[in-house]
């Protein structure tokens, strides 16, 4: 009898042995389509859905973690997870709330994803790698490694000038593991102490007498611009060493303030709002730029960034959550540009398109950019039309016409003065231009001589190569990998007309493809004909041809040959 009560109880035992063997099995089978659905989502780049099929399927209990198979599907998910809840947190603007209140683990929640993040790399997905470079480039950018500190000069756009305006102001901005701190004055606090007498581009030389600071964005191609800024600085003799400089348009500021709130600033009335901060920070300009002693108040911009960073260090994570957004359309609409000496984070801006390099492009290429150089800081409000078209002609030549103009209605300013800067494909043929002229510096070039200013190597290298072309009135020269066609107009007046041969002819054409890059800051309308010969068809485009459309970022256009 006890003997069959024992079969009994091992066969009872045997069942539901093999019970559980199945429930575990069917568990682990459905976990694995789960963890392996999880994975394809994530090869598709789709970690959202990733995160939903996680939060909708209840997963074993963490008392089956001891099985490996099991324990790493549950690892996987977790380390999703807690991905999930610390993007949550940096999107709620906690992070930034950290950094400006300078807490000691600002950077935490991104150290922590990078932990996840280096234990998913374990399943070679692309989409993860490519979190993870783009995360340990944040944290090297945020001093996780070392203090980082960068040179923010801010650029008035109503003052064209070649990376977007007149820079009227600065700041230092430092990172130490993340923890923030700024402050800043006026551009010329800056001059004061850069002492260097060097001779400036030719334009610059009828309006000052030597190069300087508020000048240093000279050059389109914005990565040659940000170290010809660094070398001025590192003359000034200023601490600390800069790691790279970023250009920052005051309509930044303003959207920034729409944001963040009023700004009140001891001794000034009124209070700094998105209202009134643009014709204040025009205004601070001309004040500033008069000599010491004529000066009617404070330095304006040293008490503005105390006040605004003393507003940010109490602002809400609510506040700081809307703040990524007014930076990134800043990016997007060149509004914003940046250089860093660190060839890796370099190289990463640039692959978001944040750095404002001049680009290469298959076929061709069209960068228009406005200079107004005026002592008296006047301003140019003007908006302006850009139309190019391109012609194939019968005997394989590539004509293009370009037409930069001024709407009539602008024609209260007519004696106001352009500079401008035409950069285009390396080795084009100029054929015509119309209503251009140069201006006689070579008077003032000995004045510089005889007071023993210095040479600027990379301006001696652009002069080198100059061609002057009083007829037509243009100079002809080599910049940032372009040629770049510079000339005096008066656009209120008469619109400038260039016609030039591309340097190659389109016998092979199969494609077409050209680049057109924006000045920041500028209100620029482009309108583009394309123009085949008789037995060339192109396939339908979208593209609205001959129809002005504003010029809002770098635009890049494609079209097929139809066969």
């Amino acid at each position: 009898m006890i003997k069959n009560r024992k079969v009994l109880f091992l066969f009872i035992l045997s069942l539901l042995l093999i019970g559980l063997i199945f429930f575990v099995g069917q568990k682990i089978i459905k976990d694995n389509d789960i963890n392996k659905e999880i994975i394809n989502l994530l090869r598709e780049n789709n970690f959202e859905e990733a995160i939903n099929l996680i939060n909708n399927n209840i997963s074993f209990k963490e008392d089956f973690s001891f099985l490996p198979i099991i324990g790493q599907g549950i690892e996987l998910r977790r380390s999703l997870k807690r991905i999930d809840n610390n993007l949550k947190e940096i999107n709620s603007g906690f992070l930034l709330a950290s950094m400006f209140q300078q807490d000691k683990d600002s950077l935490s929640c991104l150290q922590d994803i990078n932990k996840d993040l280096d234990y998913l790399n374990r399943y070679n997905i692309d989409y993860i790698k490519n979190q993870k470079h783009y995360l340990e480039n944040w944290l090297l950018f945020f001093g996780d490694d070392e203090p980082k500190n960068y040179l923010v000069l801010f650029q008035e756009t109503t003052i064209p000038r070649s990376t977007g305006g007149f820079i009227g102001a600065y700041a230092i901005l430092s990172f130490d593991e993340g923890k923030i701190e700024f402050s800043g004055n006026n551009i010329f606090a800056l001059e004061e102490i850069f002492l260097e007498k060097i001779i400036p581009p030719g334009p610059l030389q009828f309006i000052s007498d030597k190069w300087f600071f508020h000048d240093s964005n000279w050059f389109f191609d914005y990565p040659s611009s940000g170290q010809k800024i660094l070398n001025f600085y590192s003359n000034t003799g200023n601490k600390p060493l800069l790691d790279g400089v970023i250009v920052v348009n005051s309509s930044v500021l303003n959207n920034l303030l729409e944001v963040i709130g009023p700004i009140r600033v001891n001794n000034y009335d009124p209070i700094i709002d998105q209202s009134n901060f643009s014709s204040f920070f025009k205004s601070q300009i001309q004040e500033t730029a008069r000599s010491a002693p004529m000066r009617e108040q404070p330095e304006f911009f040293s008490v503005f960034f105390q006040a605004l960073q003393t507003e940010l260090r109490k602002a809400s994570p609510q506040v700081f959550s809307q703040i990524p957004d007014v930076l990134t359309n800043g990016f997007t609409k060149k509004e914003i540009q940046l250089y860093v000496i660190n060839d890796k984070l370099e190289y990463f801006f640039d692959s978001l398109n944040w750095t404002g390099r001049i680009e290469e492009s298959k076929n061709d290429y069209l960068g228009v950019i406005f200079n107004l150089f005026n002592q008296d800081f006047s301003e140019d409000i003007r908006s302006k039309t850009i139309e190019l078209k391109t012609e194939f002609v019968s005997n394989g030549r590539i004509i293009n016409t370009l037409i930069v103009d001024v709407p009539s209605h602008y024609s209260i300013n007519r004696t106001q003065e352009t500079y401008l800067k035409i950069y285009l494909p390396k080795g084009i043929i100029i054929e015509k231009a119309e209503n251009g002229y140069l201006k006689n510096n070579k008077d003032i070039s000995s004045y510089y001589k005889k007071l023993g200013y210095k040479k600027d190597n990379d301006l001696s290298l652009i002069e080198k190569g100059k061609i002057e072309n009083d007829s037509l009135g243009i100079e002809i020269y080599d910049e940032g990998g372009k040629t770049v066609v510079g000339t005096w107009v008066k656009l209120s007046i008469k619109p400038f007309k260039l016609v030039y041969r591309l340097p190659f002819d389109w016998t092979d054409f199969s494609s077409w493809e050209i680049k057109v890059q924006k000045q920041s800051g500028q209100d620029v309308k482009f309108s583009y004909q394309f123009i085949t010969s008789d037995n060339v068809k192109i396939i339908p485009s979208l593209f609205p041809f001959n129809e002005l459309i504003p010029l809002e970022s770098d635009m890049v256009l494609n079209f097929k040959r139809e066969y």
